[in-house]
C-alpha cells in the first residue's frame, strides 16, 4: 500500500509540474498560428482519368470570368462619361479662376459649390467603383494563375506517363485558352487602373477647386465689413479698356455657353420632363377651364381661382417653375439666368389676372430687377460693370420701394398700400439705401449680398405666389370631382375645407420663400444653428434634465394630438357613421373613445419627446398612483364610470333622462360629469359616478315615442262613447300622432257628476311633446264644442 501512495503521488507532482509548462509553451504556438493565415494547398496535378471533364469546368470557369459584366459596366460607365466631365472640369476651373478675383461676391462664390460637389460625388462613386472592379480582376487572375500552375502539373504529369495525343492536346488546349483569358484579363485590369489614375487626377482638381472655394468663401466672409474696392467715383483709366472689356465678354459667354451644352447633353432627359410637365398641366387646365365657368355662375367664392384656368398656358408654365430645383439640380449659372428670363412672360401674364390692378407695379418692377440681376451675375466676371449695373438696380429699388408706401389717389379717394406691403416696402428701402451706400464707398461685398438678397428674394416671392396660386386653383379643382365629391365632409364643408387648404399653402410659400431669403444673405446655416443651440440649451429642474427643445417637442406632440384627434373626428362624423348607420349613441362612444386613444398616445408620444426615461417615469407613476387613488377617489370613480357609459350605454347624448327631480336631454358625456338640458334651458352637470349608481329614468331607452295623455271630465249625461270617438280621432288627424301603437280613448273614473275619459296618443317627436299636447287640446275642445257634449 506504501509503495503505491508513493507512485500516486509522484505522479501527481509530475502532472501539477508539468501543466503549467505546457501552458506556456502551447499558448504561443496557438497564438502564431492564429495570426498566420492558412497555407494554400499547393497545386496537384489532374489525374488523367478526369482530365477531360476538368477541362470542361475550366472551360465554364474562363468564359464566366470573361463574361463579367459588372465589371465591363463599370468601366463602361466611366470611359464613356470621363471626357464630358474632364470637359466640364476644365469650364468651371477657369470660371472659377476668374470668379476668385479680389472683389468676388460672396454670392457668386457660394454658386460655385453645388457644381463642384455633384462632380466630387461622381468622381467619387466612380472611383469606389473602379476599386471594386480593380479587385475583382485580381481575384479573376489569381483564380486563373491557380488553374494554369494545375494544368502545367497535369501537362508534365501527362508527358512522363506517355499520354495519348488526343488528351495531350486537350491539356495543351486548355492552357493555351488560360494563358490568352489570363492576359485579356490582365489588359483589362491595366485598363482599370489607367482610369483609376484618371479619376483620381480629376478629384485631385476638384478637391482643389472645392479648397479654393472654401477658402475664398472665408476670405469674402472678412470682406463683409472691410472695404474691398475703391469708391465707385474713383474712376482708373486703363488703355484698352474696350477691347479688354469686349474679349472679357466673348470669354465669359464663351465658357458659361459651354458649360450649358455639356449639362444639356448629359440631362437631356430633364428637358423632355419639364415639357412634358408643362404639356400634361396645360392639358388638364383647358380641359377644366369649362367646367370651372360653370362653378363660378354657381358659387361666386370660386372666382378667385378662376383666373388661373383662363390662362392655361401661363398657369402651366408658373407651375413648372416650383419645380425647376428638382428637375435641374446643379444647373450652370447661364441656364438659370435663361430660365429666370424665360420665367417673365409666363408670370406677368397670369399675375396681371390674378392681382389687384393697383398692384401692377409691384409686378412690373419684380420683373425688371429679375431681368438686371440675371445680367448682373452673367457679368460677374467683370466687376467694374456689374458694380456699375448693381448701383442702378439699387437705386430704381428704392425708388419703387418708395413709391409703394406713398400714398395712391384713384378716382379722388386715396388708397393705402395693404399694412404688410407698406412695412415691407420700408424695410426694403432701408437695406437697399445701406447696399447703395455700400457699393458707392467700396464695401461691394457687404452691398452685393444686402441688395442682391433683397431685390432677388422680391422676384422669387412674386413666382413663389404664381406657384401658390395656381395650386390654389388646382385645389379648389380638386375638390369639386370625384372622387373627393364622393365624401360628405367635401359635400358639406368644401368653403371650410378650401380656406384650411390655402391657409396651407400659404404657409408653404412663406415657409419656401424665407429659406430661400435666408440662404441670399448667406445667413441660412448661422440661422438654424443659432435655432438648434437654442432648442438645445438644458433647463434644469432639480434632478431631471431637459432642453428647450425637448419643451417644445413636447407641447408641438400634444397639440399635434389633440389636431390629429379632431380630424379623425371630424372624417368618422362625416364618411363614416352616416354609411354604417350605426345604433344611436355608438357614434359618441366611439368617437370619444378615440379621443382619449389619441390623446393617451400623443401623451406618451410627448414624453418621449421630453426625454423622460420611462422606467423611471413608470417608478414615479407607481409612487404617486398609490396618492392620487386615496386624494383623487371621486375623480378616478368618475372617470371610470364614463368609461362605462360609453361602453355599456345605458345613457346616450340626446336622451331624455330624470334623475331625482331633474328631467333633460343629455348634451355631452365627459370626462368626469355630464351635462342634462332641462326644459326650461338651464344646464346640469351631473358626476358620472351618480349616473352609474344611483336610479336614473331614460324616456328614450329603447325608442324615442313618448306616450301623451289627456282627461276630459263630460257630464253624466253625455254621450260618453262619442266622447271617447272625438278623442280618437282628433289624436289620428294629428301628423306627429303615431299610428303604431294607435290612439285610444277610455272611461277611467265614474263620480257623482261626471265621467273621465283618458286619451293616451304615442308620439315620435319626443322633444315636441308637448306643442303636440297642445295642439290635440285645441282639436279635442272644438270637436266637443262642435257635437255639442258639454263638459262637467
Amino acid at each position: 500500500m506504501s509503495l503505491f501512495l508513493r507512485f500516486w503521488v509522484i505522479a501527481m507532482s509530475v502532472v501539477v509540474l508539468a501543466g503549467p509548462v505546457k501552458a506556456q509553451t502551447g499558448a504561443p504556438a496557438k497564438s502564431s498560428a492564429s495570426s498566420s493565415p492558412t497555407p494554400t494547398p499547393a497545386p496537384t496535378p489532374i489525374p488523367l482519368p478526369d482530365v477531360v471533364a476538368q477541362a470542361d469546368a475550366t472551360n465554364g470557369v474562363i468564359r464566366e470570368l470573361e463574361n463579367d459584366s459588372s465589371v465591363a459596366q463599370a468601366r463602361a460607365a466611366v470611359q464613356s462619361t470621363l471626357p464630358t466631365v474632364v470637359a466640364e472640369i476644365d469650364l468651371r476651373s477657369g470660371e472659377t479662376t476668374e470668379l476668385f478675383s479680389p472683389n468676388a461676391s460672396l454670392e457668386s462664390i457660394e454658386e460655385l459649390q453645388p457644381a463642384w460637389d455633384r462632380l466630387g460625388e461622381r468622381l467619387g462613386g466612380w472611383s469606389r467603383n473602379l476599386t471594386r472592379a480593380g479587385t475583382q480582376l485580381d481575384s479573376h487572375i489569381k483564380r486563373l494563375t491557380e488553374l494554369t500552375k494545375t494544368w502545367e502539373l497535369t501537362a508534365a504529369a501527362a508527358k512522363t506517363a506517355n499520354a495519348p495525343a488526343g488528351l495531350l492536346d486537350q491539356i495543351n488546349a486548355t492552357l493555351s485558352a488560360l494563358h490568352t483569358a489570363q492576359a485579356e484579363i490582365e489588359n483589362r485590369r491595366s485598363e482599370t487602373l489607367r482610369l483609376q489614375a484618371q479619376v483620381a487626377e480629376q478629384q485631385n482638381r476638384v478637391n482643389e477647386a472645392l479648397n479654393s472655394v472654401h477658402q475664398a468663401r472665408e476670405g469674402a466672409q472678412e470682406r463683409l465689413w472691410v472695404k474691398d474696392s475703391a469708391p465707385l467715383w474713383a474712376r482708373q483709366p486703363r488703355p484698352g479698356i474696350s477691347a479688354n472689356l469686349s474679349q472679357a465678354s466673348q470669354t465669359t459667354f464663351s465658357a458659361q455657353a459651354s458649360t450649358v451644352a455639356i449639362y444639356a447633353r448629359k440631362n437631356v432627359g430633364q428637358f423632355f420632363i419639364h415639357a412634358a410637365l408643362i404639356g400634361l398641366s396645360i392639358l388638364a387646365l383647358r380641359w377644366a377651364r369649362r367646367a370651372v365657368r360653370d362653378w363660378v355662375k354657381a358659387d361666386q367664392s370660386l372666382q378667385r381661382s378662376a383666373p388661373v384656368f383662363e390662362a392655361p398656358v401661363a398657369a402651366a408654365m408658373a407651375l413648372s417653375l416650383l419645380f425647376l430645383p428638382f428637375i435641374y439640380p446643379h444647373a450652370p449659372r447661364l441656364l438659370r439666368a435663361g430660365f429666370g428670363s424665360l420665367a417673365l412672360i409666363p408670370t406677368v401674364m397670369l399675375l396681371r389676372r390674378l392681382i389687384e390692378h393697383r398692384h401692377f407695379p409691384i409686378l412690373y418692377a419684380s420683373v425688371a430687377f429679375n431681368f438686371i440681376d440675371q445680367l448682373r451675375l452673367v457679368l460677374a466676371t467683370m466687376p467694374t460693370l456689374a458694380r456699375w449695373v448693381f448701383a442702378f438696380e439699387t437705386v430704381a429699388g428704392i425708388a419703387v420701394a418708395a413709391f409703394l408706401v406713398q400714398n395712391e389717389r384713384r378716382d379722388g379717394k386715396i388708397k393705402r398700400a395693404p399694412p404688410f406691403i407698406r412695412i415691407a416696402a420700408r424695410l426694403i428701402t432701408v437695406l437697399l439705401l445701406v447696399a447703395l451706400a455700400a457699393n458707392v464707398l467700396g464695401y461691394v461685398s457687404l452691398a452685393v449680398l444686402l441688395g442682391g438678397a433683397v431685390l432677388r428674394s422680391a422676384y422669387i416671392a412674386v413666382l413663389i405666389y404664381a406657384g401658390v396660386r395656381v395650386l390654389e386653383g388646382l385645389s379648389t379643382l380638386a375638390l369639386e370631382v370625384r372622387p373627393l365629391t364622393y365624401l360628405h365632409m367635401v359635400r358639406h364643408h368644401r368653403a371650410v375645407l378650401r380656406q384650411r387648404i390655402v391657409w396651407v399653402l400659404h404657409c408653404f410659400g412663406f415657409w419656401a420663400w424665407f429659406n430661400v431669403f435666408l440662404n441670399l444673405l448667406q445667413v441660412q446655416n448661422p440661422f438654424y444653428g443659432t435655432a438648434t443651440a437654442v432648442l438645445s440649451a438644458p433647463l434644469s429642474f432639480g434632478s431631471l434634465q431637459l432642453t428647450f427643445g425637448h419643451v417644445v417637442a413636447f407641447v408641438i406632440a400634444v397639440w399635434a394630438s389633440f389636431l390629429v384627434s379632431r380630424f379623425l373626428r371630424f372624417l368618422l362624423e362625416q364618411d363614416v357613421y352616416e354609411r354604417l348607420r350605426l345604433p344611436r349613441g355608438l357614434p359618441y362612444a366611439l368617437s370619444t373613445l378615440l379621443h382619449y386613444l389619441v390623446l393617451l398616445v400623443g401623451f406618451f408620444v410627448a414624453l418621449a419627446a421630453l426625454g423622460l426615461d420611462f422606467t423611471k417615469f413608470t417608478i414615479l407613476a407607481g409612487a404617486f398612483s398609490v396618492g392620487i387613488g386615496f386624494g383623487m377617489q371621486n375623480v378616478i370613480n368618475n372617470f371610470v364610470s364614463g368609461l362605462i357609459l360609453l361602453f355599456e350605454r345605458p345613457i346616450n347624448v340626446g336622451d331624455v333622462i330624470q334623475v331625482d327631480a331633474n328631467t333633460g336631454s343629455v348634451e355631452k358625456i365627459g370626462i368626469r360629469a355630464s351635462v342634462i338640458r332641462t326644459m326650461d334651458g338651464s344646464e346640469i352637470i351631473i358626476p358620472n359616478g351618480t349616473l352609474i349608481s344611483g336610479q336614473v329614468t331614460n324616456w328614450t331607452f329603447s325608442d324615442r315615442q313618448r306616450v301623451i295623455i289627456l282627461q276630459v271630465n263630460v257630464a253624466r249625461e253625455a254621450n260618453t262613447t262619442r266622447a271617447a270617438e272625438l278623442l280618437t280621432e282628433a289624436a289620428l288627424a294629428h301628423p306627429k300622432v303615431a299610428r303604431q301603437p294607435a290612439p285610444l280613448a277610455y272611461v277611467v273614473s265614474l263620480s257623482a257628476v261626471a265621467l273621465t275619459v283618458e286619451l293616451r296618443a304615442w308620439t315620435e317627436q319626443y322633444d315636441e311633446w308637448m306643442q303636440i299636447r297642445s295642439d290635440l287640446v285645441i282639436a279635442v275642445n272644438q270637436s266637443l264644442v262642435r257635437d255639442g257634449i258639454a263638459l262637467a
